[in-house]
């Protein structure tokens, strides 16, 4: 379990207070910002584990402040709270380092995972560890033409759930048209490569 308290910033009660009820019934600490500038100073002044960020904010965007946090608190993890999670904001918010994107209203569910997630990586000594890399190495091997013309959308779908990508779509990839889980599914591709370049495993034969 983590130590540090988690941030929520937004400037929306309903849904600040949705995600402070649901980490508090975990037992975690959290502390609340209302804006980005209020949040940076939050953050000069106390670690945090996971920062939860609302999309939108009367001083700033979700994606930039976390850039900001970043630069003040280089291990924070990142969750972007989205009313649209679509397939550019989760690009925008992966491409910014964000662990994984909520969509709204949020769920119990989707906040407990974005937490375990984290929390599974930070343990690199665990057996399983080994089998998220094979999986995202295989991933990442994909050529363009096998995503397009070998794999079925069944494989698709198997293939974006297989690996912890921060999509809060996934339990709605089979209502997705053939060109939506393709382009998704080079996303998941690029998102493995850039895990597993990150990755000791990486420099295995």
């Amino acid at each position: 379990m983590f130590c540090e308290p988690v941030l929520i910033v937004g400037d929306r009660p309903a849904v600040v207070l949705r995600i402070q009820s649901i980490l508090q019934s975990f037992g975690l600490g959290t502390r609340i910002a209302a804006s980005g500038e209020e949040a940076v100073a939050l953050c000069s002044q106390q670690q945090f584990s996971h920062s939860f960020i609302t999309e939108t904010l009367s001083d700033t965007d979700g994606v930039s402040l976390f850039t900001r946090i970043k630069s003040v608190q280089s291990g924070v993890e990142g969750v972007l709270v989205s009313a649209i999670a679509n397939l550019n904001t989760v690009w925008k918010a992966v491409g910014a380092g964000m662990r994984r994107v909520v969509a709204e209203p949020v769920d119990l569910m989707e906040v407990v995972l974005a937490m375990e997630s984290s929390e599974a990586e930070t343990s690199s000594a665990s057996p399983d560890s080994s089998l998220v890399v094979d999986d995202a190495r295989s991933i990442a091997s994909l050529t363009s033409e096998e995503i397009r013309f070998e794999l079925t959308n069944s494989d698709l779908i198997r293939m974006i759930r297989s690996v912890d990508y921060p999509f809060a779509g996934k339990d709605r990839l089979e209502s997705f048209d053939r060109d939506a889980l393709e382009r998704l599914a080079h996303l998941v591709r690029q998102w493995c490569q850039e895990r597993v370049s990150e990755s000791k495993w990486a420099t295995l034969p």
